[in-house]
This record gives C-alpha cells, sequence and structure tokens, in this order.
C-alpha cells in the first residue's frame, strides 16, 4: 500500500503514553489493524499514522495508549502519564491500574547513507511478512521510501509489539518495543491463544 504522503523530520518526533484511549481524529492514520489476544483479555487496536504510530490497549480493567509521533500536532492532555523526545535510546516502565506492566524501550539512529540504505532495505523485506504495514510513496522511482510496520506476538504472560520507522530524507530510523506483562495469578491460569487479527 503507497499514499502520496510525507514523513515529518525525524527530530519533530517523540514518544507518549497516555492512560486513556485517544480519539482517531488527532491523527493521520494510514493503515489500521485490530488484534484480539484472547489469552490475556485485551484487544489491540494498532494504527500506523504519517509521523509513526498510535497503539491503543483495551481491557475490561484499563485502557491506554501509546503514541510515536510528531510534537508538533496537537494531542489530550488529560490522561498523560509519560512524554519524551526521542534523542538516542530510552528505557521506562509504566504500572497500568494495578493490574499489569508495560516496559517500553526507544530507539533512534541517524546513520551514513549507505547504512542506512542496507538498513532501510531489510526493513522494507521484513515489512513484507507484517500484517500492518506502510511503504509511502515516491517521488520518483529512485527516491528511497519510507516505511512502517508493527508486529503483535503472544508470550507466556505478556504481549510483545515492535515497530519499525525510517525516515529517508533524514537517513533515520526509529525502533520501539512494548511490552505489557500481567499480573502473575492470570499468566498461570490462563491457556495460551494465538494472536487473532480482526
Amino acid at each position: 500500500m503507497k499514499v502520496g504522503l510525507s514523513r515529518p523530520q525525524i527530530d519533530e518526533i517523540g514518544f507518549s503514553f497516555h492512560d486513556r484511549s485517544i480519539h482517531p481524529e488527532f491523527f493521520e492514520i494510514v493503515n489500521r489493524r485490530e488484534f484480539a489476544i484472547h489469552a490475556y483479555k485485551i484487544r489491540v487496536i494498532a494504527c500506523l499514522t504519517r509521523d509513526g504510530h498510535m497503539i491503543e490497549y483495551r481491557h475490561e480493567r484499563f485502557r491506554c495508549t501509546e503514541v510515536l509521533g510528531s510534537f508538533h500536532l496537537p494531542r489530550p492532555l488529560s490522561g498523560l502519564n509519560h512524554s519524551i523526545r526521542i534523542k538516542n535510546h530510552h528505557q521506562f516502565d509504566n504500572q497500568i491500574a494495578g493490574y499489569a506492566t508495560s516496559r517500553f524501550a526507544l530507539q533512534r539512529e541517524i546513520l551514513n547513507q549507505s547504512i542506512f540504505d542496507r538498513m532501510h532495505e531489510e526493513i522494507a523485506k521484513d515489512a513484507v511478512k507484517s500484517k500492518l504495514k506502510f511503504q509511502f510513496s515516491a517521488g520518483s522511482r529512485f527516491d528511497c521510501t519510507a516505511v512502517s510496520y508493527i508486529t503483535v506476538n503472544t508470550l507466556p504472560g505478556a504481549i510483545a509489539l515492535q515497530s519499525f520507522h525510517t525516515f529517508p530524507d533524514d537517513r533515520g530510523i526509529m525502533k520501539t518495543q512494548t511490552l505489557i506483562e500481567f499480573d502473575s495469578l492470570l499468566s498461570q491460569s490462563t491457556a495460551l491463544d494465538d494472536t487473532l487479527p480482526m
């Protein structure tokens, strides 16, 4: 899927975590998919946006949303738990309603052109296998096009999400990894199901 949109500069991109849902009207969504993970009674609504992603976690006991996107775009301040401009590597944890723990790892790399081209090609190949991906349209057939994709996996006691976003104009790559770890009693008493696309 290709659309004639352009990325913002990578220096504009930050990460925020909200203890609530955020209405989709705040984002330029380019692709979207829902995953029902029955083992933990949670629905993951993952959206790729022009500048990154928005992922909402809906459970009967909590709702929360992570956003990777431009700080120049308006966002609601209510429910904002954490906000950071991504410069290099960051890692932090959040408790969710005393019921689960979210662990975030963020990485931003600015590379020389030859290394970026090689890594961008690898990411584009991996994106083909993802159920949620997006490729921006190129100005010409010689241009390098920005690529984004998200993977969702079920683990014992947790769900894991990874995202990859390329910023060709800046020779930049943004990676995130989210681990939602559930209460140990729930993990022991619930059979593990596959991740099911909705």
